[in-house]
């Protein structure tokens, strides 16, 4: 093992200590990537890692209290019930590999908070969870629902900026996970996987800013 991979492996593995990973398919993945580069040992991508755009409704109660209805809006009412969902598209170039996709969010550059298939929970150290495997390959778009009929001050009162990532199975990576499976006894090939991808992540600015929520003041916490 070179020395770079073993500097890698040190920053894998304190990322995994002490963490639950997701049941992550590993060797789907592998063999995913494997068939994928079919010998190719190297893989660059240029431009930003993805975009997005936000699509905002707010709830209108009518005039009697009794009802209402959900209304197109371009702002963030932090004291009526919201639906806020970012629809994000990734680069081109990635569409199709095998890798893990993020949601998270943060104060002051700590993460807080993660997005699972029921909304958001809290991030309580270690490597934040993913939110998607793509086992069977990045996607070209999706779309995540960040408020769901909530008070944005109940989802994150103390403010929050929110990022989109995601890690890549890359050829590099590919062989990485490998040769840390074969001689790593520690940790299950899970956690390596979610440590290799995790730091992808991370190390190749494969993220970026998909909303922001200021912090709340006193009254909009008793809304």
């Amino acid at each position: 093992m070179k020395m770079a991979d073993k500097g890698l492996l040190s920053v894998c593995l304190a990322a995994a200590a002490g963490f639950a990973s997701a049941d992550i398919p590993v060797r789907d993945i592998v063999t995913a990537s494997q068939q994928l580069w079919n010998g190719s040992t190297s893989f660059e991508v240029s431009g930003q890692p993805g975009t997005s755009t936000l699509s905002m409704q707010v709830w209108v109660p009518d005039e009697k209290g009794s009802g209402g209805e959900w209304v197109p809006t371009n702002s963030l009412n932090m004291r009526s019930p919201m639906i806020v969902k970012a629809n994000l598209t990734f680069n081109s170039q990635v569409v199709g590999v095998p890798g893990l996709i993020f949601i998270g969010a943060y104060q002051d550059r700590k993460g807080t908070a993660y997005m699972t298939d029921q909304g958001w929970a809290p991030l309580e150290g270690g490597m934040m969870p993913p939110y998607v495997i793509a086992s069977s390959g990045m996607p070209g778009s999706m779309t995540v629902t960040l408020i769901n009929q909530q008070v944005p001050c109940s989802v994150h009162s103390e403010g929050a900026e929110v990022y989109a990532g995601y890690g890549l199975m890359t050829p590099k990576n590919t062989n990485l996970l490998q040769t840390f499976m074969r001689t790593n006894v520690l940790h299950t090939p899970e956690h390596l996987a979610h440590a290799v991808l995790s730091n992808d992540a991370q190390v190749n600015n494969r993220y970026w800013k998909i909303f922001s929520m200021p912090k709340c003041d006193s009254m909009d916490k008793r809304k």
